[in-house]
């Protein structure tokens, strides 16, 4: 019965405030990536990923001076000119990489920390809502919290959790989470008089 009314979970278009905004951004961005000068596109593995990046680049000029006037590509090697041009484009945009790396993990951060900051607050308001339709005359709110209730339940975070409640036998409800204190009180000390004998 329960899987009948279920509901999907969506991913809501952007809209309000920020949607203009961000469409622009993504526009900038599809505008930079058509800019990337993608050199190579050979897959390594881990392994020979990590040992490659590791070699130092004067090692690598070693190479080609070592060798020069050797027909290394008959043994299976690059020709000096293909490896300069790999070193020379793996310095130039390296420092590009990580720029872009940098900004993509700050916009993630941020976009995380919205979404978990509006998820904690709408728990806080279904709490809430679950409080009031118990009170006489909030009979219309049952509904709403119900529905509220299956939603919630499609995350699977959540199903997770109200899957083991039902288990263990014990009511399914959800919980928002205690709030942070803004205050701190200092901790009371009392004394206890130390009595003295005379003599």
């Amino acid at each position: 019965m329960e899987k009948q009314n279920a509901i999907e979970p969506t991913t809501p278009a952007p809209t309000g405030q920020h949607a203009e905004a961000a469409q622009a951004l993504m526009a900038r961005i599809d505008a930079i990536r058509a800019e990337l000068p993608i050199l190579t596109t050979v897959k390594l593995n881990k392994q020979a990923l990590a040992s490659g990046k590791a070699v130092p680049a004067d090692f690598m000029e070693e190479t080609n001076v070592a060798l020069q006037g050797q027909d290394v590509p008959a043994w299976g090697g690059a020709e000096p000119a293909q490896l300069r041009n790999l070193v020379s484009y793996s310095v130039a945009y390296g420092p590009v990489a990580t720029a872009m790396e940098r900004a993509a993990k700050e916009m993630r951060r941020s976009v995380d920390t919205a979404r978990a900051q509006a998820g904690s607050e709408a728990l806080t308001t279904y709490s809430i809502a679950q409080r009031l339709s118990d009170i006489p005359g909030n009979e219309h709110l049952v509904p709403v919290v119900e529905k509220m209730r299956r939603m919630l339940r499609t995350a699977p975070r959540f199903k997770k959790r109200a899957s083991k409640k039902k288990a263990d036998g014990t009511p399914v409800t959800t919980t928002a989470p205690a709030p942070i204190p803004t205050t701190t009180t200092a901790p009371t000390t009392t004394t206890t008089p130390v009595e003295t004998k005379k003599p």
